[in-house]
């Protein structure tokens, strides 16, 4: 018996060419609304981003800010930099919320420690000192060869 599959045989397989219907699924999919319902928003693009720009706008008036505006960027140099720039550290990790941000920290810190403890055992002499997977284990020293006797 041939193996082909994981739990199949070669005396399972078809004989012939497959045809595509015989090899695909086919898999309802339903599309949500960008915006929000379809009554919101019409669906063509342009309309939908006429849409969005309008919604905007009104938000930037109620906020009381504004745009620069087409001209007024024209007339910028596109090597000018900002007079003030915000100054803050990098985040250790981008994520969608402070759930997901928080336990990638607390996974990395486990990680961290497990690296160091096993880092502490490598030290000691110990030749399996168990590195954490996907980390990267500082090399082994350098023993030479002793003949026997």
């Amino acid at each position: 018996m041939t193996a082909g599959r994981a739990g199949t045989s070669a005396s399972d397989a078809p004989e012939g060419p497959v045809s595509q219907e015989d090899a695909a699924t086919r898999r309802p999919v339903t599309f949500a609304s960008i915006v929000g319902s379809s009554s919101e928003a019409p669906g063509t693009p342009l309309v939908l981003l006429e849409f969005i720009e309008r919604q905007h706008a009104d938000r930037r008036r109620a906020e009381g800010k504004g745009v620069l505006g087409a001209k007024a960027v024209r007339r910028r140099h596109p090597h000018s930099r900002p007079e003030k720039l915000k100054h803050s550290p990098a985040p250790r990790f981008h994520a969608a919320t402070k759930e997901a941000r928080r336990a990638l920290a607390d996974a990395y810190r486990e990680f961290m420690a497990a690296f160091r403890e096993a880092a502490e055992l490598l030290k000691i002499g110990d030749p399996e000192p168990g590195f954490p997977p996907g980390s990267f284990p500082p090399g082994m020293p350098y023993v030479p060869h002793q003949a026997p006797g």
